[in-house]
């Protein structure tokens, strides 16, 4: 398993952009060396259809490799991401579950397992990672990063996963923080 699905920490850095809306990050261990990146595959459509467009994404190691791709298919209301290796083998779907407040989401591999990315709110910028009995598998926080952010559309995450989390879940688990900022960027880009 490559570092970027394998770490316990990852610090997920959005790329700072005045103009371009097309999602770029990387993804760092916490000493900042490089693990990874997601980007979103050019020709999509979505500057000109929104959220109606189909976006994909690839999931790639701090080499360039690609290792998963990522696709949200065009949805008005609730969204939903389809993962899958870079070999096109299903790794499972993240599925926004609501529509108002902080976005909360099901995440559902494809050898059955199942956890929740929950929490955030007005006041918090921090969500949890639970099994389908409520245990903790991980956390994700919104972190400040600085006067880009005041600036541009910069997000910065920390995410924590829990030895616990293996199998298919951990690779949705790392992927997961993607979706939960670009579902917030385009709630904030509808206002």
């Amino acid at each position: 398993m490559p570092p970027l699905l394998s770490a316990p920490v990852l610090v997920v850095v959005q790329q700072a952009k005045v103009f371009s809306t097309r999602a770029e990050y990387d993804v760092y261990a916490p000493d900042g060396t490089p693990l990874g990146s997601v980007h979103q595959v050019p020709g999509s459509g979505a500057s000109i259809f929104g959220q109606l467009a189909t976006i994909d994404y690839d999931v790639a190691d701090a080499t360039g490799n690609v290792l998963m791709h990522m696709i949200k298919p065009g949805a008005f209301g609730r969204v939903h991401f389809e993962v899958s290796w870079a070999n096109g083998a299903a790794v499972g779907e993240i599925e926004q579950e609501n529509l108002l407040f902080a976005p909360q989401f099901a995440l559902t591999a494809a050898d059955g397992a199942a956890a929740r990315l929950t929490g955030g709110s007005m006041m918090s910028w921090s969500w949890s990672i639970e099994g389908t009995s409520g245990e903790p598998l991980g956390s994700v926080s919104k972190q400040f990063s600085g006067l880009a952010e005041m600036f541009s559309s910069a997000d910065r995450f920390v995410v924590e996963l829990s030895p616990a989390l293996g199998g298919m879940l951990r690779p949705l688990a790392v992927v997961a923080t993607i979706c939960l900022d670009e579902v917030r960027t385009q709630k904030q880009q509808r206002r």
